[in-house]
């Protein structure tokens, strides 16, 4: 039971946090989260209105107030996330940021770009582009910096911590884990008494063990534990181990549940057989 469990998370250290195409899978999508445009909407919106208290002869603040600059970030932002120039940055950030994510959780780096809050990610948004979205003023537009930089915490230092040990973990029993898990089990199998019961029991077990496992998590991912940028994109992180672990779940529980069914058939008395009793002379009828 604990194998198939330790399995899972091997897989999902392998196949997320190891392997950059997981990686990209599980995190390209966050810019475009609701939750997370938000605050991306309040960075830009407070660089961009720096940006303009700085500008020559403070042209900024007499054409535009807080609140025009706030509703201009909020129409042009989104749409600029889902730009395809965007999404090459982003894409290009998210290779390079777990490159280095890779070094960390094997302990190969010596922290070189991983901040004392974490792994972060920067990626410029270019004005000119924003202020096309959003319709600025060309004067204005002329008088502030050429890129916007956006900063985001990926994954917090308490979490690489956790990552390094599954990794750590991955690496230890990558090999091994699948013969391990299947050799125990068919000697389990081989030495009880009662296979069947033996068999029901293991996947009950499993199916509990890992559907709370998956509560764990929940229960891991509750809001306010991070800032809410991390928080989202641990979320997206171990949303592939929450999702397999679910399906080893719901697997090992129909499957006890179908052993369980056939059982129950197999014992119950056939009501449908014809009686073979045959009939005594005394009972047939006389002509």
């Amino acid at each position: 039971m604990g194998l198939v469990l330790v399995d899972a998370v091997t897989a999902w250290a392998e196949n997320t946090l190891l392997s950059t195409s997981g990686f990209l899978a599980a995190i390209r999508p966050l810019p475009t989260d609701p939750t997370v445009e938000i605050q991306i909407i309040d960075n830009v919106q407070r660089q961009l209105t720096a940006a303009l208290d700085r500008s020559p002869a403070r042209i900024g603040p007499r054409l535009l107030s807080t609140g025009q600059v706030r509703q201009l970030v909020a129409d042009a932002v989104p749409v600029v996330l889902g730009s395809a120039e965007f999404q090459q940055a982003w894409k290009a950030a998210l290779s390079t940021g777990h490159a280095e994510l890779v070094k960390v959780l094997r302990h190969h780096s010596m922290l070189l770009t991983v901040t004392p809050s974490g792994l972060d990610v920067t990626v410029s948004i270019a004005l000119e582009q924003l202020a096309d979205q959003a319709g600025l003023p060309r004067q204005l537009a002329s008088n502030l910096p050429a890129d916007l930089p956006i900063s985001v915490t990926l994954i917090q230092n308490q979490d690489l911590h956790r990552a390094a040990q599954a990794v750590q973990l991955a690496d230890d029993l990558s090999g091994v884990l699948i013969l391990a898990i299947t050799t125990l089990g068919f000697m389990g199998l081989l030495l009880a008494r009662h296979r069947r019961r033996a068999l029901i029991t293991g996947l009950a077990a499993v199916a509990i063990a890992a559907g709370a496992a998956r509560l764990i998590i929940a229960w891991g991912q509750s809001p306010g534990s991070r800032p809410i940028i991390a928080d989202v994109a641990a979320r997206y992180l171990v949303a592939p181990l929450a999702t397999n672990l679910i399906t080893i779940a719901v697997i090992c529980a129909l499957t006890a549940a179908g052993l369980i069914a056939a059982r129950w058939v197999a014992a119950r008395p056939d009501r449908y057989t014809p009686s073979t009793r045959t009939t005594s002379p005394k009972d047939r009828p006389s002509l």
